[in-house]
């Protein structure tokens, strides 16, 4: 059975269908030449990628897809000078839309184009650096976008299948798609269920933990995930994300790294007790200075910028560091985690307006 995608695209191809002969003879009779399909439908979308930058850029919905292509092709109008009648494919392509039939079933058949690369069209393709995701303490696990074994059992990224990947990156739905894969065991770690995965995230990855805080959070998470509706499209809530990627040796971990498919923001927490990350021991036994506990001091407070400083030019990611004060309310805490895990994208493009520009370039171009 067809999904609702696939069965959209059929209603449109019908409509397509019903409509074309009308729109082949009014385009014949605006271009004063007999028009093909193959010549219609190179015209209107041979340029995707030229005016709507299908390459880089995200499209929230068709509406949104649909704007930024006029946004483009209105542009190219504004800097081209081109005619209406000088035999030019953008001149061709405004007088074809001054027809309110052509035009009707140009969006027809571009909202067609976008359904039929309905994933690839919905999504940002994430700097290189977010293709191999590692985290983990003791254990070294990675989680991997489009993830392929070469014949010499080495693991690379299939950099084609990215934007194609079925799954939101970083979400429970990638983990059930790819599993982790475990750097000690250079194999995967697969989940034929959630509820596996759920105890693999509360038996494993929270009880290695030696924070109680930490624990906290996990156990708050793995609430989080239980009560949703739709738990694959949740964000993993990633815990120690290593800066140094898969090295054993680890300059700086995160403790816990929320990394947003739907918005792009990423955002690690730190749990910061000042008896764990601002002490200094040996104040009495050592009969330390004042001079040399502000030393140490300084050394630790260097250390935390350093690490907030190299997070962010890597990773683009930013630090949320929970205090003492914060901590005693970890329930408050977790709603700032949860605010990053559920936040989806709000982005809107004013398709009326690129509608009215199109109107004015097709008038601006029938009077030059």
């Amino acid at each position: 059975m067809k999904n609702p995608i696939e069965q959209h695209i059929d209603r449109l191809d019908d409509e397509l269908k019903e409509m074309r002969p009308d729109v082949l003879r009014r385009a014949g009779v605006i271009l004063e030449r007999e028009v093909s399909i193959s010549s219609l439908h190179g015209k209107i979308g041979g340029k995707n990628n030229e005016y709507a930058d299908c390459l880089s850029n995200r499209f929230s919905n068709y509406s949104d897809f649909l704007t930024s292509w006029l946004g483009g092709f209105n542009a190219k109008c504004k800097s081209s000078g081109a005619v209406i009648g000088d035999g030019s494919a953008l001149a061709d392509l405004m007088a074809l839309f001054s027809d309110e039939i052509i035009y009707e079933y140009t969006k027809k058949f571009l909202e067609r184009n976008f359904y039929k690369h309905y994933v690839e069209r919905i999504r940002n393709k994430p700097e290189e650096t977010f293709w191999k995701v590692w985290f983990g303490n003791d254990s070294i696990y990675g989680l991997f976008i489009a993830p392929q074994r070469c014949v010499d059992g080495s693991i690379r990224i299939d950099r084609s299948e990215i934007r194609r990947a079925k799954y939101n990156y970083w979400t429970i739905g990638h983990v059930m798609e790819t599993g982790f894969y475990m750097e000690d065991e250079s194999e995967f770690y697969t989940f034929d269920t959630v509820e596996e995965f759920l105890k693999f995230y509360k038996f494993i990855l929270k009880g290695t933990s030696k924070s109680q805080y930490e624990k906290e959070i996990y156990s708050r998470y793995i609430n989080y995930l239980e009560e949703s509706d739709d738990v694959l499209s949740e964000p993993l809530l990633i815990p120690e994300l290593r800066y140094e990627g898969n090295e054993r040796k680890c300059l700086y971990r995160v403790d816990f790294t929320v990394l947003n498919p739907y918005t792009f923001r990423f955002i690690g927490f730190e749990l910061s007790p000042s008896s764990t990350h601002m002490s200094v021991s040996g104040i009495k036994s050592e009969k330390k200075t004042q001079k040399a506990v502000n030393q140490e001091l300084r050394v630790k407070w260097e250390r935390e910028m350093h690490k907030r400083n190299n997070y962010l030019h890597k990773f683009g990611l930013s630090l949320i560091t929970f205090t003492d004060s914060d901590l005693t309310d970890i329930d408050n805490c977790f709603e700032v985690i949860k605010s990053a895990l559920s936040e989806r994208s709000g982005q809107t493009q004013d398709l009326n307006l690129e509608e009215q520009r199109l109107k004015e370039n097709i008038r601006n171009a029938s009077r030059r």
